[in-house]
């Protein structure tokens, strides 16, 4: 059975970090630290050196994080408002957007900005990257959707939706997509955009991912998640292939995790392990993150042709980071490699402590610090940095008048003793010359990894 590697980030700026044996059920955490300045609202794992995270927040920034050697790679700040979405494609690519629109096209290579998309009109609410790579679909608080042209990093569709979408992904082999909405996923076709399919519920909606081209996971605002199953339906050659969602699956909490209160399911994450058979069926599993702080895994059952009863799935584990979720990326790891990072854990919190203070040094015209460690994560917060005063200028004491003065008559004596000359002569000092204040944006330019 593998082991999956958990990240969640939260209300509460923290981040953490879990590792969950899907064979037992136990689980142990990496880290948990202070990561962004405020709310953390979008996550995403690359499997680039071992995994790479990413994270955005209310600080406008995106953290970079080595999830092999549990270091800070830097951030990038090209956004200008909270970073509400990230995707990533392979280990090549990433793509972010914020509430004020703006989508950014990254290299993961050496973190360039290689395009900035704009067309959006209101905070991006989702993001989804062909499994090709070649276009990328975005849907906005603005009740639009945009397909972009990654290739050439322009726009080559845009579309009205009939209202306000939370969020879109694309099924694995590309054929189809899916739009959430407040109390309806509808499927699309990717060629046409034609509607092709809906699943209506009474209670919101909040999160879904596609487990295989013929099954959906969806969460919803009671703290529920359900497996839908997408059924093609016969048509006429002329019309578009229609398809029901239909509910097969339900994954259920354990009971010692029932709380008094509501828990939403905030975020959902699947991961697929291929079989060693050839022959055999890939494993799937469901990741839930929950507002009330439970992160809960299942195993996707196999496949039935028969959907007229639904299937109740028990959890395969289940941790309480207590703290309110907000987003969760899952990436599966070698045991060998979660014993190595374990044993580093504490070294690399504390280099990762003196970097942050570090960076905040450094770049003092940034209002936004670094990530701080807080109580849960054994970390103590690093104390504001001060703003620097200014010099003050020096104070000369000299015996003679401090401003030079023009040539005047000579009224002494000539008889004068010259050794009171040479006094008045030494003790003078020139004006000190003004220095030049250092040119402002000396840092690193913008869009680029601060390291």
């Amino acid at each position: 059975m593998p082991i999956l590697r958990i990240s969640a980030g939260s209300y509460e700026r923290l981040l953490f970090g879990y590792v969950l044996d899907t064979d037992t059920g136990a689980h142990e955490q990496l880290f948990g630290f202070g990561a962004h300045v405020g709310c953390i609202k979008s996550a995403v794992v690359s499997s680039k050196a071992g995994g790479t995270l990413a994270t955005g927040g209310q600080d406008e920034l995106i953290k970079v994080f080595s999830l092999r050697t549990l270091k800070s790679l830097g951030e990038l700040f090209l956004h200008t408002g909270t970073v509400t979405c990230l995707q990533a494609f392979s280990t090549t690519h990433l793509v972010s957007g914020d509430e004020a629109g703006k989508v950014v096209l990254w290299r993961t290579k050496d973190w360039e900005a290689l395009k900035v998309l704009k067309g959006h009109k209101a905070a991006i609410t989702g993001i989804a990257i062909h499994p090709t790579g070649k276009l990328a679909l975005t849907v906005s608080s603005d009740r639009v959707v945009i397909c972009w042209n990654l290739l050439r990093g322009i726009k080559a569709t845009k579309s009205k939706l009939p209202e306000s979408p939370f969020g879109i992904h694309f099924n694995p082999s590309g054929t189809h997509y899916a739009v959430l909405y407040n109390n309806a996923l509808i499927v699309y076709d990717t060629l046409s955009t034609a509607a092709i399919g809906a699943f209506q519920s009474k209670v919101r909606l909040n999160a879904f991912r596609f487990i295989d081209d013929g099954q959906i996971v969806i969460g919803l605002d009671n703290g529920a998640v359900k497996i839908l199953r997408v059924a093609p339906v016969a048509t006429n050659v002329d019309e578009d292939e229609q398809v029901t969602l239909t509910v097969i699956a339900d994954l259920v909490k354990p009971v010692k995790a029932a709380v008094p209160t509501i828990a939403r399911v905030r975020d959902l994450a699947v991961v697929t392990v291929p079989s060693d058979d050839a022959e055999g069926q890939d494993a799937a599993y469901v990741v839930a993150a929950s507002s009330d702080g439970a992160i809960t895994t299942w195993a996707c059952p196999a496949p039935r042709a028969d959907a007229d009863k639904v299937e109740t799935v028990e959890p395969l584990g289940t941790l309480n980071t207590k703290c309110r979720l907000t987003c969760l990326a899952v990436d599966v790891v070698n045991p060998e490699l979660v014993e190595e990072e374990s044993d580093d854990d504490e070294n690399v919190a504390t280099e990762e402590q003196a970097e942050a203070a570090s960076l905040s040094s450094e770049d003092e015209d940034e209002e936004v610090g670094s990530g701080a460690g807080s109580d849960e994560g054994g970390e103590p917060t690093p104390p504001p940095q001060q703003p620097r005063k200014a010099a003050a200028p020096p104070v000369r004491h000299a015996t003679a008048p401090a401003a030079p003065a023009k040539k005047r008559k000579q009224s002494a004596p000539a008889t004068e003793p010259p050794a009171k000359k040479k006094a008045a002569t030494t003790t003078a000092e020139p004006p000190a010359k003004k220095k030049k204040a250092p040119a402002a944006g000396s840092a690193a330019k913008r869009g680029k990894l601060r390291t």
